[in-house]
């Protein structure tokens, strides 16, 4: 069915309401929808932009961010362990959200980490589960047989041959990829050419979602929404902002009925109701989800009632338990007989690859940067860094109180440790050029390339609640950056090894020196609180665990204490991964959608 006004679309009753139409919402509807006899409504509070080329042209990613068309804009309070810095979160306020801002990266973790969602407490959550999800949700791409040798970039099975996301590895590399993984090599660390079959340590190739051929985004609209949307039974309204879950009783639990949403230009908006038969989920990502929770009545006592707002569910762990990877940019010059993403800036080769890409989807414009190494503390920090990250990490198990805070905190230190267990605590990602600073400017017609220290398993813990009844508020978003010191001391080693890794083997010869980084800061680690950003993945503040250890939803992602309201996002992740987590999304969202099937059986 055709997008529709707020005025028809409450007219409908649905069976399912869909509350975000992002990542994992549509993935929601369109596999609710699949049953004709089902009716799904989907409230969207950004638009339906299938011509944006700043969505859908690789190479333009970042360029939506700040863009308040598509961006809600959060910004954190002030990170008073990080110099008292307010740190901007993009979020997508667009038909497809985040899946539209982000940089198309496709990764899996580890199977001990997926594993780990049912040792928390999480029957049927494990890495055997999550592989048959991603299988489900993508159609995996193969290279040329010798290209794909060359880069590292094979598809190994099992992977997807039918999925809705195409996952495509790069139509272009830049010539410092091949001395990169050399110089990772001449570390003692190797290429992984199946960073998604359960160990992703190493350096590797990673996939994107590009649509191979034309070479453009694919996304949860392009592969959830557009095939689906002649469907009668699949309605979404947008530009509808969902303001509370309207709820009554049954028996002891709280039962949804619909959700309240206003609808029009900013100061005239008119509210609207709309109707749910069976169940409400919620797939407004990690900061608004547990914002509708809390505007419902649903969270903390003492948070509900400093905005006079009714306890109808009291639930202590939402908006708790916010995680988030971040990084440390590092930049290097490198000689001016590389060809990097720098070259955009010269008008004739721009000319040339933006006709490269329209003519052919091939060049610079057909990819983003797609060399990442995962690496466990050991195979990055120096002895004596290890040491002082582990120590660190061990006082701060005094720090939490709640029994789930203690089991989360035991996971990171089992993962921490040296041996076989241990998990990959840093990513460093590679940009073949300059990557954009606001503080420091590339010189014209130098070339360059920029690696970013990744923080994987952050031990600092946040919030993000509500401060007022206001629906229309953004909620205070605090994630207490660098609250533990053990992260700065994990991202200051992993910034002194790209020193290292800038010098060894062949890439040696291609750097002329540090632009920014360890060797021209005098103090790294304060180094790595002023220059620290988002790798814009949080999670984690509607955790799935056990009610007493602080969850929010049960094994079938079902609010604790509601009969039929459902939270299906990035904020169930009760502790980060070591990967890029739009593909867990999708994964969450496919296996969400099986267990509503079933549940309505």
């Amino acid at each position: 069915m055709p997008i529709v006004s707020p005025q028809d679309f409450v007219v409908n009753e649905f069976d399912y309401l869909v509350v975000g139409g992002g990542t994992a919402g549509l993935v929601v509807a369109a596999r609710l929808s699949e049953d004709p006899s089902v009716r799904v409504g989907v409230l969207e509070a950004g638009e339906y932009v299938p011509d944006e080329p700043n969505i859908n042209v690789p190479g333009y990613f970042g360029r939506t961010i700040g863009n308040p068309a598509y961006d809600w804009g959060f910004l954190t309070v002030p990170q008073k362990d990080a110099n008292g810095r307010l740190i901007y979160h993009p979020r997508g306020k667009v038909l497809g959200g985040s899946s539209a801002l982000n940089f198309m990266t496709l990764g899996r973790g580890s199977e001990a980490e997926y594993d780990a969602f049912e040792t928390l407490g999480n029957p049927g959550w494990n890495f055997k589960e999550f592989q048959r999800y991603f299988s489900k949700s993508e159609t995996a791409h193969a290279l040329p047989e010798e290209t794909a040798k060359q880069y590292g970039a094979e598809v190994v099975a099992p992977a997807g041959t039918d999925g809705p996301i195409a996952r495509s590895y790069p139509r272009w590399f830049s010539d410092l990829h091949v001395p990169l993984f050399g110089a990772y090599k001449a570390l003692g660390i190797d290429i992984n050419v199946d960073p998604n079959g359960g160990n992703n340590i190493g350096i590797t190739t990673t996939s994107s979602a590009i649509t191979p051929g034309k070479s453009t985004r694919s996304y949860s609209v392009t592969g959830y929404w557009e095939p689906y949307a002649g469907r009668e039974n699949l309605v979404l309204v947008t530009g509808a902002r969902a303001t509370k879950v309207t709820l009554s009783k049954q028996g002891d639990l709280a039962l949804a009925t619909g959700v309240e949403f206003v609808h029009g230009p900013e100061g005239e908006e008119t509210e609207y109701t709309a109707k749910a038969r069976r169940e409400v989920v919620l797939s407004s990502g990690t900061f608004q989800s547990p914002q509708l929770l809390e505007l419902s009545g649903i969270g903390r006592r003492h948070v509900l009632e400093s905005v006079g707002i009714p306890v109808q569910v009291e639930l202590d762990g939402v908006g708790e338990n916010l995680q988030d990877h971040v990084y440390v940019p590092t930049t290097y010059e490198v000689t001016p007989d590389h060809e990097t993403l720098d070259a955009l800036h010269e008008p004739e080769i721009q000319a040339r690859e933006w006709e490269k890409f329209e003519t052919n989807g091939e060049g610079m414009y057909a990819a983003t940067h797609s060399a990442f190494s995962f690496l466990p503390l050991d195979a990055f920090a120096e002895s004596a860094e290890a040491q002082k990250v582990r120590a660190s990490l061990d006082e701060e198990a005094t720090c939490y109180s709640s029994k789930g805070e203690k089991k989360l905190h035991g996971l990171l230190k089992d993962w921490m440790a040296p041996g076989v267990n241990a998990q990959a605590q840093a990513e460093i990602i590679h940009y073949p050029g300059f990557f954009p600073s606001p503080v420091t400017r590339p010189t014209p017609g130098h070339r360059y390339q920029s690696f970013l220290a990744a923080l994987m398993h952050p031990a600092s813990r946040g919030t993000s609640h509500i401060i007022s009844s206001d629906a229309l508020s953004k909620p205070a978003i605090d994630p207490r950056y660098m609250s533990a010191p053990a992260d700065v001391e994990l991202l200051a080693a992993a910034v002194r090894f790209i020193v290292r890794l800038s010098k060894a083997g062949p890439m040696g010869s291609c750097v002329i020196g540090e632009t920014m980084g360890a060797q021209t800061s005098e103090d790294v680690k304060e180094y790595v609180k002023n220059k620290f950003e988002p790798v814009y993945h949080p999670i984690g503040t509607c955790s799935m665990l056990p009610r007493e250890d602080d969850g929010v939803v049960d094994p079938e992602l079902k609010v604790y204490g509601t009969a039929n309201l459902r939270i299906v996002d990035a904020s169930v992740i009760p502790i980060h991964l070591s990967c890029h987590i739009q593909s867990t999304i999708y994964a969450i969202a496919e296996k969400a959608s099986d267990i509503i099937k079933a549940t309505a059986v």
